[in-house]
């Protein structure tokens, strides 16, 4: 089962591309660690389909 969701393959790694770059600046090993859980939870919880569609499409919402 897939998201029906009205994004390419190449606008989601773009994305995901960016949400990596927002934290380029993170070098305490503790914060990187906890930010790799957030991650690998995020994908468990998309992949398990715990999350809705709508969901996913809030990290595609240009920032305010």
């Amino acid at each position: 089962m897939e998201y029906d969701i009205p994004k390419t393959e190449a606008q989601c790694r773009t994305k995901l591309r960016e949400e990596f770059d927002k934290h380029r600046h993170v070098k305490d090993v503790r914060v990187i660690d906890m930010l790799v859980v957030k991650g690998q939870l995020e994908l468990v919880e998309t992949v398990k389909r715990f999350k809705q569609k709508c969901h996913v499409m809030n990290y595609f919402k240009a920032p305010i």
